[in-house]
């Protein structure tokens, strides 16, 4: 199994429809994740999604921040807090990049291809 002990990734699109999972597999892996999001609703969901999953230490290494990443002053800001909250990124990916990881998880824990 991969690991991503002590690294810091960007998840862009963490609370879409395969961004909690990916979110999911990468702090059960050890790394810290920055999500933003434009919308503090999803970022509750997001939250609420991974507290039925992970305990409080997978918990903690999540970092949620609200932001437009397509406004560049906003981006700007997000890119700031992330280095200085979670630390600077190794690398900042897509749901769609990085869903390798949480299908093999998921697979793994269920012994079969998740259904739904």
């Amino acid at each position: 199994m991969q690991s991503f002990n002590g690294q810091t990734v960007v998840v862009a699109g963490a609370t879409g429809n395969v961004g909690p999972f990916v979110v999911r597999a990468l702090l059960e892996r050890g790394a810290s994740v920055a999500a933003p999001s434009r919308s503090e609703e999803k970022i509750r969901g997001l939250r609420e999604h991974l507290s039925q999953h992970l305990d409080e230490t997978g918990s903690g290494r999540l970092h949620t921040l609200v932001g437009d990443l397509s406004d560049e002053r906003e981006a700007a800001v997000v890119r700031q807090r992330i280095s200085e909250e979670a630390g600077t990124p190794a690398a900042v990916r897509s749901p769609e990049q990085l869903w390798d990881v949480a299908l093999r998880d998921a697979v793994a824990r269920e012994g079969h291809m998740p259904s739904g």
